[in-house]
């Protein structure tokens, strides 16, 4: 059985969405969590604190690792179009 989730170097787009939707799947798990919390009258004032800065942690080391995975992607691709010849020029329009 194939796995969702393996992270290839070479295959940046997938790896990039990927990260995306595992992004969003904790940042969404982290909200409810966190808005539960919230609701809760006997959660600590800075156990809230505490918990909303470790969901903004993680899911701003996520969105970077994303936007590096893009960033790599990006570079890869110009690499590419700088190997290809040029293509000659239209005649006589």
């Amino acid at each position: 059985m194939k796995r969702w989730f393996t992270f290839d170097p070479k295959d940046y787009f997938k790896t990039f969405i990927q990260l995306c939707v595992l992004d969003v799947i904790i940042s969404a798990a982290l909200f409810v969590a966190y808005t539960k919390m919230k609701t809760d009258p006997s959660a600590a004032a800075g156990a809230l604190e505490s918990f909303n800065r470790t969901r903004t942690l993680i899911t701003g080391m996520l969105s970077g690792a994303a936007m590096t995975v893009a960033a790599y992607w990006r570079m890869e691709l110009w690499e590419q179009n700088k190997e290809t010849p040029e293509l000659p020029a239209e005649s006589g329009k």
